[in-house]
């Protein structure tokens, strides 16, 4: 049985999963937005997504920076925990290497934080290259007053940053 692996490749982007991506060419700036109102949560779906738009971003000549923020004046309150009983088996264990799709950019990536960087929002922007957070920002990995690891990379990361 022959796969179409390009197709399984291409559904990633098809209806993305709280987030947007534009590219100023005139500026050279590739923006991923987190855009799940009210609090910009970050599905296990769009964690995909957001590897899939930073290894695009990396091969456009058109985008020589990218900035990574939220919509609505919040970054991001994390992931969504509730969805996690959900995902099949063995489905989990990517969850840091998409996290770190920033580390592997080529493109220098910042992240402006605003609000909330909490849970898998605050691993992702440990994996930028700048970090700028407003004077209210809240920085947290919640999930260890549960007894938990953050799993998405906010432990020693599993990506070592290039040379």
């Amino acid at each position: 049985m022959q796969k179409d692996y390009a197709e399984m490749r291409g559904a990633i982007l098809r209806e993305l999963d709280g987030l947007r991506y534009d590219v100023d060419a005139g500026r050279n700036i590739g923006w991923l937005t987190l855009d799940r109102p009210p609090l910009n949560v970050i599905s296990y779906r769009g964690r995909s997504q957001i590897s899939a738009i930073l290894e695009a971003f990396g091969q456009d000549p058109d985008v020589r920076v990218v900035v990574i923020r939220g919509a609505n004046g919040v970054y991001s309150s994390g992931g969504d925990v509730k969805a996690f009983p959900d995902i099949e088996r063995d489905g989990m264990s990517h969850m840091a290497w998409n996290i770190a799709a920033p580390e592997r950019c080529p493109k220098p990536v910042i992240c402006a934080m605003e609000k909330y960087a909490m849970g898998v929002g605050f691993e992702l922007a440990m994996s930028c290259d700048i970090r700028v957070a407003t004077a209210d920002t809240v920085l947290a990995l919640p999930e260890v007053s549960l007894g938990q690891i953050p799993g998405s990379g906010g432990r020693a990361s599993s990506c070592r940053r290039r040379g």
